[in-house]
């Protein structure tokens, strides 16, 4: 985010560390996440480096981008 200067097109961005350890199992992680800003889902967007991460934001109904991770 930061190399490629996006930061500022998102209002709010959450990561795993502002999630508490009980809302991280997906999906639930995804929409829990969402909800301290009071957005729904449909407005959010995943940036998601695992195959599983993916899978949990579909399931969640989030829109996601896979970023393969080296």
């Amino acid at each position: 985010m930061k190399r490629l200067e996006l930061f500022e097109y998102f209002d709010h961005i959450i990561c795993q560390d502002d999630v508490s350890p009980a809302e991280q199992s997906p999906p639930g992680y995804f929409s829990q996440g969402a909800q301290p800003v009071e957005r729904p889902t449909e407005e959010a967007v995943v940036f998601e480096d695992s195959v599983n991460g993916v899978t949990a934001a579909r399931r969640a109904g989030i829109f996601v981008v896979g970023v393969p991770n080296r």
